[in-house]
């Protein structure tokens, strides 16, 4: 660049040159060449590499759940679409087919670890007869919040350590392989869980005595 003539009228501004525009031709091709713009895709949520998914990704697969949301994702669907159908029994029945896969996995260090798949959640409601309306119901709305190649995993939507009983006062937990000894009943109009316990009762720590009434 030329020796400035005149100084800019403000403190490190540009000078200006005897010729006129001569600075901008200056600080044009003393400039950076910035990189050619990468192209980006315009549609959030297309598929730009990969295999099809759903929901599509700029990445080719489904986005993973962390494991508390397909947890309270995978409830929400049971209990909303199966209303009233949704039993002790079925949870249990539920429960019992996907801690009884985990146990086999367990065994065979080479397998993949238990997916739970639409299909095979209809097995274990239909043992227990819930309505084929109410089955359907479960299928399509889990084929949507969750299908599609979503990584659901047994262990992200049971415990195999444990079977849980809860109500806003009252908390029991079971073994998984004893959960047969809790059932629900009405009594005189009035809803009560019943734990059958023959033998080896504690409260507190206490061994106690169930007297017949």
């Amino acid at each position: 660049m030329r020796h400035a003539t005149t100084a800019a009228p403000k403190p490190l501004s540009m000078f200006t040159t005897d010729t006129p525009s001569a600075h901008e031709f200056n600080i044009a091709s003393a400039a950076a060449t910035p990189p050619a713009p990468t192209p980006y895709p315009t549609e959030v949520g297309t598929a730009t590499t990969g295999t099809a998914t759903s929901p599509a990704t700029t990445l080719g697969s489904a986005p993973p759940m962390p494991a508390a949301e397909q947890k309270e994702a995978f409830r929400e669907i049971l209990q909303d679409t199966l209303a009233e159908e949704c039993s002790l029994e079925v949870v249990q029945s539920v429960h019992e087919q996907l801690c009884e896969q985990i146990a086999e996995q367990k065994h065979d260090k080479e397998a993949p670890p238990v997916k739970v798949t639409a299909p095979q959640i209809r097995q274990a409601l239909e043992v227990c007869g819930v309505p084929e309306e109410k089955v359907a119901a479960f299928e399509e709305r889990y084929q949507e919040q969750l299908g599609g190649g979503m990584d659901v995993r047994a262990v992200n939507v049971v415990d195999p350590r444990q079977f849980e009983v809860r109500t806003p006062n009252v908390v029991i937990k079971v073994d998984p392989d004893h959960s047969d000894l809790v059932e629900t009943r009405v009594i005189n109009g009035s809803k009560y869980i019943l734990i059958r316990a023959d033998e080896g009762v504690e409260v507190n720590g206490v061994n106690v005595s169930i007297l017949p009434m």
